[in-house]
């Protein structure tokens, strides 16, 4: 049976970025995305340390 945690919703946060714009701007879009690419992974190791791992149900026989 699995058990679901309660994620904050700070940790669920979208982050914005310009999706289209001039091609003179192709630096300023790329460190949006880049922004948010390391909000995202700090988001998700934070999700990590809330949820833990999976604990063995003494079912796999392996």
């Amino acid at each position: 049976m699995a058990t679901y945690v309660p994620i904050d919703a700070q940790l669920r946060q979208r982050c914005r970025w310009v999706k289209d714009a001039a091609p003179s701007a192709v630096f300023e879009v790329s460190n949006g995305r880049k922004r948010c690419l390391l909000q995202y992974e700090a988001q998700l190791d934070a999700i990590d340390q809330v949820q833990g791992k999976p604990a063995a149900d003494g079912r796999s026989g392996g």
